[in-house]
């Protein structure tokens, strides 16, 4: 009883801070102004995105022509709106988009539902065409990437989901602190390191090599056909490791971690939790 008292303790603690601080935008009702920015670009001459956000979702989709179409949406308060700074330009073949809110809210009050947050969309449209780079880093959002072709994709996140999905790449490395991250139907190689949160990804070909580590969350791969030769290396700390559609010819530790070697090429699937399962299945 006294654990949950103190622990109610520190949450009003909290939430009493957070009203100091935020007391501007919890108490604006009516004083929040909308935000609507639009950007076309010829993609003709554009090889790749450079793209940062401090707080703002963000998702890539697929656009209705040839053009590159950037769109910011939400509503803001005031006072926010003086600390933004927003910047879309395109720079030696770059589309490079920026935006920084000094001192932004990175957090929300569930004790008060009624009011309304500063919410941002960042919503960029591609054409069909590949790309050499999408450079992706965000603070706090969530991170959409639904449509595109890149030779290179590099994500940085500190707070928010990542989901890709009906994307074409060769290579990609994502750096995770907070976070889920699922992917469908990937291509090409992938290196995913998170510090907390599940990791989903679905192949749709297994090529090239895959490496996962997470320190504390659950990985779960989806193969759809093993090729002749391959290697995986499969390991959790504190979790279970788990096989389904793979041969039984394979080494096992006292741990339950896994290492499997068949032939002497073929690409590598190593995943490694420190807490957390670890499972592999073949379709």
């Amino acid at each position: 009883m006294k654990k949950i008292a103190g622990i109610a303790f520190i949450a009003c603690i909290i939430g009493i801070i957070g009203i100091v601080f935020f007391r501007e935008d919890l108490f604006a009702i009516g004083d929040y102004e909308k935000i609507t920015e639009n950007k076309t670009f010829d993609a003709s001459n554009i090889e790749a995105l450079d793209v940062a956000v401090n707080v703002a979702d963000t998702t890539i989709e697929q656009s209705a022509d040839s053009s590159i179409h950037v769109h910011l949406v939400g509503k803001v308060s005031e006072r926010t709106q003086k600390q933004m700074k927003y910047e879309v330009y395109e720079e030696a073949g770059t589309v490079i988009i920026q935006l920084n809110q000094t001192g932004a809210q990175w957090f929300n009050f569930s004790i008060l539902p009624s009011l309304s947050f500063n919410k941002l969309d960042l919503v960029i449209q591609l054409p069909d065409k590949m790309f050499k780079k999408l450079m992706l880093s965000s603070d706090v959002a969530e991170l959409n990437i639904l449509y595109g072709d890149f030779q290179s994709v590099n994500i940085t996140s500190d707070v928010g989901d990542i989901q890709i999905e009906n994307t074409k790449t060769s290579q990609v490395t994502i750096e995770a602190d907070d976070g889920d991250i699922d992917i469908e139907n990937g291509l090409g190689s992938w290196e995913i390191t998170s510090d907390v949160g599940d990791t989903d990804i679905s192949l749709d070909t297994w090529n090239n090599d895959v490496l996962i580590y997470t320190n504390v969350g659950e990985i779960d791969v989806e193969l759809p056909v093993l090729p002749n030769q391959f290697k995986m290396d499969l390991a959790s700390d504190v979790g279970e490791v788990e096989t389904t559609g793979i041969p039984q010819s394979r080494e096992a530790s006292d741990d339950d971690n896994v290492y499997l070697e068949i032939g002497a090429d073929g690409p590598l699937l190593q995943l490694k939790s420190d807490v957390g399962d670890v499972g592999v299945s073949v379709e």
